[in-house]
């Protein structure tokens, strides 16, 4: 070769003596070597690459840097001319820098030694032969008595894990992500690695990425390498008899143990061909809109026609400093009003496992549709885990969002300018990725036509099969001034305090709102028996193309819009009983819209006589912009569910150019029933369904249209689960939570829905808190006859006192008592003791298992007729302010970024005087407990709490080692907070281990600042 390059590559070599010897092979005489090399010791690349063994493997250390394989700019000089290389050109060995370039020539000298034949030695574990496995998978497991491959491959995998991660087995569980371990990409080669010495070099080095917990490992290597697995495992050849399927069986566990005795398998959804027939279920909602935080608020709100606009409140910013009635004033707003929500600025992170620290800087859009999403998943009665079961997370994420002014609120610039990386895409991918949802995940930008866009998109996604369920919504925050100045600029902003759709008004008052649908195939929601609040008939998207003004709408455009929805849907204009109009309150475009409906609904054919109300949501909470589409579907959905149309407010006076006269439109001006309307065919009445239209147009004439339908009668199989079985007399009240406040608050929550529900099933209660909730640490059950007894035992835990005696109530903390509970469960006498509970309804030691943290098999205690999920209040997430602060914002900024250097500004935030002398353990405790919260900005810590838990990451572990390592003086590698994670243990650790080991004090100590 005439030239060799190598970038930092050389130094990792065991002798750098023979590297350079074989590079001269490669190279003619006078050819070039130019190598990029590391040449100074730093804490970041110790603590990461440190953790690999190949870091450590040089064998001439005369030759490096001390403590690291890196050799300096002189001893590169050195090596390379007694190597034969000349001339040795070097640049850029500041100590700055920390890398040099070397260039130099080859002399051409190549001394070459006869090879000395060495012997071969087997290797010790069997390894896989070059034939693929993955067709041999029907001949494995048929047998596997309990699950024993399944359980033997995973303590073989937990084995190398632990070996790798310098951590104790029993902390590895099956279903924890590796992220959760603090395996990145480095470590993941070397568990591959060490796996590939038993499974052979096929593996995949991208394995761990593609199976992400210990148990989908187990099922992967149970499925594509059965018969290493049996050598490796010395499964005996009886249990490997060729089965006539490839199912797996499922790893033990409570939960599935017994589900082959009472019910066949479930069968996996597929999607089915993609066709514009294809009703789509709303399975789940939620959302908070302004003065309502809650979806019962919001529709008290509607009944009533209250307008829900207020002055823009102080804690966003003060509008007296912006505020000019005189329109066309340069940087002012002639507007003062809009719509809120209350506590944009709260959140719970660590229900998310996001740091505080980390918490502050996300937009609060972000973290709130997050909290949104989960409370319509709790809606519709699933979990996280159900989804990846039933759908394989086949969930899609489309939410519509436009304005992203966040960084707008930092004072720093360093701030601002770091938050400017991230934008609308954040918010879908942080809910695929919290979910470990696998559909399509798009942040929509279409001005004011976005959320209904994304809900569009999201359901021609189901019908495509690129996903089997979507969450669909969208999001809107005003949280700078900077958007009403800039809306009144152009002249967009209404100048009362309401907003006047449809009537004699001058603009629009922004307003919030957050808001999610869960979706799923009609067909399939009716097999599955979910709860249906409406169905979505089909929809359809354009764009006005070009008029007058770039932001004038085109009524033409309009019409085509909502005739292509009836011509894809099969829908009769003529049974549509109600439109829920865009309309802002603009002088303009109200009418134009009306212009554009009225080229549909009045066309020949629909009927002369017939009369359609219409109505908008805007008129009581202000144009919620980019969310403005969730909202007008919540609206309509709510109508449904109630079967009652809401007023539409501030149309008095209308606006004129509308002519509804002229039209065959109304406005919905009262509270009134919604009949199911009549159409006329073959001569006789025919009764429909209740249908309703939606629009939802974008500034920059960008359409969407939507028509909607009540939820079919007929509730498939089962309807109502009392009329089918008998009625199990008794049932398990299950609620849990993160802590025991959380767990009081949704105690208090849950009462206070019951007592407005009069005739809420007991069984559907029950089932849907047991299979639609997900078991979190501290847990209450209550074994109850009635409603009432659910009401009465609620009352009791909350006020402490004794439950009536025919209540039971059991409570205790799952994250204590699980390993002591799971020892009652083992073996076969615990199995049948767990039967022989379900089946015979022992409702007082099922609530006992499951509070100490034995997660059960709902699904038995039911048979094939299941009680249908209903729509019960959502976990009550804690309320904190995590809010950019004022003035020097550097420190979360370069924590965003992940920055080494951020600590040095965040070692200057605390001082604590230590005495390492006198230094007792709680001393330790009290200086890791202060690093951790200036890493994390969590602001309590107790001794029980673990650092991943508080959304402790892998580089944050770097972080508090580093600063653990500088401030006590000690040496404390990286990977045992991963095997002592909590404030207890490892202070523990430090203190017993590290701290006694450590060279003596003088007597007068020394006071270390931490």
């Amino acid at each position: 070769a005439e030239v060799v390059l190598g970038t930092n590559v050389l130094h990792t070599t065991k002798d750098i003596e023979h590297t350079l010897h074989n590079l001269k092979t490669l190279l003619t005489a006078n050819g070039l070597l130019l190598l990029n090399e590391a040449t100074r010791f730093t804490a970041f690349s110790t603590l990461t690459f440190g953790l690999l063994d190949g870091w450590w493997a040089f064998e001439d250390a005369q030759m490096r840097l001390e403590h690291t394989p890196l050799l300096s700019p002189e001893q590169w000089q050195r090596t390379l001319q007694q190597a034969g290389f000349s001339p040795v050109h070097t640049a850029g060995e500041s100590p700055q820098a920390g890398q040099v370039i070397v260039l130099t020539e080859s002399d051409g000298v190549v001394a070459m030694t006869r090879p000395t034949p060495k012997a071969v030695s087997l290797p010790k574990m069997v390894t896989s032969t070059a034939t693929p496995e993955i067709q041999q998978t029907s001949s494995v497991i048929a047998a596997s008595v309990d699950g024993e491959i399944k359980g033997t491959t995973t303590a073989y995998l937990k084995q190398i894990f632990a070996a790798i991660l310098k951590i104790d087995p029993s902390r590895l569980s099956p279903d924890q992500t590796f992220e959760h371990y603090g395996i990145d990409s480095i470590i993941s080669i070397e568990i591959v690695n060490r796996l590939r010495q038993d499974f052979g070099r096929d593996l995949s080095a991208t394995l761990l990425f593609e199976q992400m917990t210990l148990g989908q490992l187990t099922d992967y290597f149970v499925s594509h390498h059965p018969n290493t697995l049996a050598s490796l495992l010395a499964v005996t050849p009886v249990q490997l008899q060729p089965a006539a399927t490839t199912t797996l069986s499922q790893p033990i566990d409570p939960a599935r143990l017994f589900r082959s005795r009472f019910q066949s398998s479930p069968k996996p959804v597929e999607a089915k061909p993609n066709t514009d027939r294809i009703d789509i279920a709303i399975i789940g909602l939620s959302g908070r809109y302004p003065m309502a935080e809650t979806l019962t608020k919001f529709w008290q709100n509607l009944k009533a026609g209250r307008n829900c606009i207020r002055e823009i409140p102080a804690e966003r910013w003060d509008w007296q400093r912006y505020y000019d009635p005189v329109k066309g004033q340069a940087g002012r707003s002639y507007s003062k009003w809009g719509g809120f929500i209350e506590d944009v600025d709260k959140f719970d992170p660590l229900f998310f496992n996001i740091s505080p620290r980390e918490a502050e800087l996300l937009d609060p859009q972000e973290r709130l549709f997050l909290e949104t999403v989960w409370a319509t998943v709790e809606d519709a009665g699933y979990t996280r885990r159900s989804l990846a079961e039933q759908f394989q997370g086949q969930v899609g994420v489309f939410v519509g969002v436009m304005y992203h002014h966040y960084p707008f609120v930092a004072s720093d610039p360093a701030v601002a300018a770091a938050l400017g990386i991230g934008s609308y895409w954040q918010i879908a991918n942080r809910v695929s990725y919290f979910f470990d949802w696998h559909g399509p995940s798009l942040a929509i930008d279409t001005a004011c036509s976005s959320s209904l866009t994304a809900i569009h998109l999201a359901c021609e996604s189901i019908k495509r099969g690129e996903c089997l369920m979507a969450v669909a919504g969208g999001v809107n925050l005003s949280l700078h001034p900077a958007k009403w100045s800039a809306l009144s600029q152009a002249q967009m902003l209404g100048s009362e305090a309401k907003n006047k759709s449809l009537g004699d008004g001058d603009g629009f008052l922004p307003g919030e709102g957050i808001g999610a649908v869960l979706l799923k195939r009609l067909d399939q929601a009716l097999a599955d028996n979910d709860q249906i609040y409406a169905v979505i008939k089909g929809g359809a998207l354009n764009h006005g193309g070009k008029t007058s003004r770039f932001t004038v709408p085109n009524p033409n455009a309009q019409a085509d819009l909502i005739r292509q929805t009836f011509e894809k849907t099969g829908v009769d204009p003529r049974t549509i009983s109600y439109i829920e109009v865009a309309a802002t309150g603009s002088a303009l475009g109200d009418p134009i819209e009306i212009a554009g409906l009225s080229q549909v609904f009045q066309s020949p054919g629909n009927g002369q006589n017939q009369r359609y109300p219409i109505g908008s949501v805007k008129s009581n909470i202000g144009h919620l912009e980019a969310a403005s589409g969730i909202s007008q579907l919540t609206k309509v959905i709510l109508q449904l569910k109630h079967q009652t149309l809401a007023p539409s407010i501030n149309a008095d006076p209308v606006n004129p150019h509308l002519q509804l006269e002229r039209t065959p439109f109304y406005i919905q001006k009262e509270t009134q029933p919604w009949p199911r309307p009549e159409i006329e065919q073959d001569g006789a009445p025919l009764e429909m369904p209740r249908r309703a239209a939606i629009s939802s147009f974008g500034a920059g004439g960008a359409n969407a249209h939507l028509v909607i339908e009540e939820a079919p009668l007929v509730r498939g199989e089962g309807g109502r689960v009392k009329d089918k079985i008998s009625s199990l007399h008794t049932c398990l009240f299950l609620l849990s939570a993160r802590n025991e406040a959380r767990l009081r608050a949704y105690a208090a929550k849950m009462l206070d829905f019951l007592e407005g529900q009069a005739d809420i099933s007991l069984e559907e209660l029950a089932y849907t808190l047991q299979v639609g909730r997900e078991a979190m640490a501290e847990r209450l059950a209550l074994v109850a006859r009635d409603v009432a007894e659910v009401r009465q035992g609620l009352n009791a835990y909350l006020e402490e006192r004794e439950t009536p005696s025919a209540i039971s109530l059991f409570k205790g903390n799952a994250s204590v008592a699980r390993q002591e509970a799971h020892t009652l469960t083992e073996g076969q006498a615990g199995r049948a003791m767990l039967e022989t509970s379900i089946e015979h309804r022992d409702w007082a030691k099922l609530a006992f298992l499951w509070t100490k943290g034995i997660d059960l098999p709902w699904d038995q205690l039911y048979g094939p007729a299941r009680p249908r999920r209903i729509s019960l209040p959502a976990y009550p997430f804690e309320r904190r302010r995590y809010w950019l602060a004022g003035g020097n914002g550097t420190a979360p900024a370069m924590s965003l970024m992940g920055s080494m250097e951020s600590m040095k500004s965040m070692e200057e935030e605390i001082v604590f005087d230590f005495d390492a002398a006198t230094a007792s353990q709680a001393d330790i405790e009290a200086a890791v407990a202060r690093i951790w919260k200036n890493v994390l900005g969590v602001e309590h810590i107790t001794r029980d709490h673990n650092f991943f838990e508080l959304g402790g990451t892998s580089l944050l572990v770097t972080q508090v080692t580093t600063r653990l390592n500088h401030h006590l003086q000690l040496d404390v590698p990286p990977q045992v907070l991963f095997e002592k994670p909590t404030l207890a243990e490892l202070a523990d650790y430090i203190y017993t281990v590290l701290w006694a080991t450590t060279a003596d004090w003088d007597d007068e100590g020394e006071v270390l600042e931490i």
